[in-house]
């Protein structure tokens, strides 16, 4: 292992050692740890995570914060004709000031259901796991996916979207594609615009033990200046808990790390 020497501030180094004692660490192992999540591109997006509030908004009160920022729009020229018709805002206006309410379904019409936030913490989740995934492997080299020893290891090792067709997944497709779009998570972006992320199949039942397999190895993998990436045996038991993945015994490890016969 190479070193390099900085300079620090003296407050900055103070800071620095406080940190990595209170982490359990060497200031080394601290450093290395930040320089790595940088350098590496293994990281969390920047946006909060944890919810202070359990917030939630109905139908009604949805549609009155959209049609607030798109009058926001409105106001600097940015709002999409498409989204504007005379006609339907004057009908609106007329049905809410007399409490038409044979009129409301209309009125808020296309308003689904709200992906709650333990739904969208769950698609969090998922993202950072193929994330993670994809950078261990390209870590591993060339032949990273081979060195799992899974069939098929490149397709149970990325993120396959999700099905249109179930109706919490097609919730779900919708928040990945927003993410992507709004500079999140963009390595998925390729393959986002290739089929707008439609798996064609059911995939909750195949991430969820992924996730129960990824997450305890994760956390290992982070905590006490331990490396950021996963190594091949790691990536081998993430991918072994898809419903249906195997081993290539013929010529692959098996799950200790030892050549198949």
């Amino acid at each position: 292992m190479k070193s390099i020497t900085i300079r620090l501030p003296d407050g900055l180094k103070d800071l620095i050692a406080d940190e990595a004692e209170n982490n359990g660490q060497t200031q080394s192992d601290y450093l290395r740890q930040i320089i790595e999540t940088h350098v590496g591109q293994i990281k969390e997006e920047d946006f909060p995570r944890e919810s202070s509030q359990d917030l939630s908004l109905s139908v009604a009160e949805r549609k009155t914060l959209t049609l607030g920022y798109q009058l926001l729009l409105a106001s600097q020229g940015d709002l999409p004709e498409e989204q504007y018709d005379v006609e339907e805002v004057r009908n609106t206006v007329e049905a809410l000031e007399n409490g038409y309410a044979g009129e409301y379904p209309r009125i808020f019409a296309g308003s689904e259901g709200e992906v709650a936030y333990g739904e969208c913490k769950l698609v969090w989740d998922i993202l950072d796991m193929f994330r993670v995934i994809k950078y261990s492997i390209r870590k591993l080299g060339e032949d990273g996916w081979e060195q799992t020893g899974v069939i098929d290891a490149e397709d149970y090792g990325s993120f396959q979207g999700f099905d249109f067709q179930v109706d919490l997944e097609s919730k779900l497709a919708g928040y990945v594609k927003y993410l992507v779009r709004t500079h999140r998570w963009e390595e998925q972006k390729e393959f986002i615009d290739l089929d707008g992320g439609n798996s064609h199949s059911e995939m909750l039942p195949t991430y969820r033990p992924m996730l129960a397999t990824f997450k305890p190895i994760w956390r290992t993998a982070t905590s006490r200046g331990a490396s950021l990436y996963l190594n091949a045996d790691d990536i081998r038991r993430v991918l072994l808990a898809a419903p249906g993945a195997s081993l290539n015994t013929r010529s692959g490890p098996d799950q200790h790390g030892e050549q198949g016969k």
